[in-house]
């Protein structure tokens, strides 16, 4: 719950401040989110759902667009991650964070979650990589 309620922070920070969330995308218009999220291969899975369910599921929800990277990434310790792409406008991408956050909490208990925060690459530039 902290970290939701602090990305919802950051989130209303940066919307205030430059009227939009880009992530590096110079296309990103006024009023919108395209926020770059980097979480476990099995937190990546859920978000999906079974045949896509989950994601559908939140995208109709909320009328956002969720695209969850393919690739997962090494991210030392056996752990893998996953980066997910939320876009929309702020109000429904701020309403959306919840819903995927669930997906990250359901792994919480498990012991692979405290590895992969521990290794993950977030924040890390890595050659020939290339994100969304």
């Amino acid at each position: 719950e902290a970290v939701l309620l602090a990305l919802i922070h950051v989130v209303t920070i940066v919307m205030e401040v430059l009227g939009k969330m880009a992530s590096g995308d110079e296309q990103v218009e006024k009023g919108q989110v395209r926020m770059k999220l980097v979480v476990p291969a099995k937190a990546a899975a859920s978000i999906i759902g079974v045949g896509g369910a989950s994601v559908k599921q939140i995208c109709q929800q909320c009328s956002v667009r969720i695209q969850v990277d393919q690739v997962p990434v090494p991210a030392g310790s056996g752990a893998s991650e996953q980066a997910v792409l939320l876009c929309g406008s702020s109000q429904n991408a701020l309403t959306a964070l919840p819903m995927i956050l669930e997906h990250v909490g359901m792994i919480a208990t498990e012991r692979d979650l405290l590895s992969w925060a521990a290794h993950s690459n977030a924040g890390t530039k890595i050659p020939g990589l290339s994100l969304f």
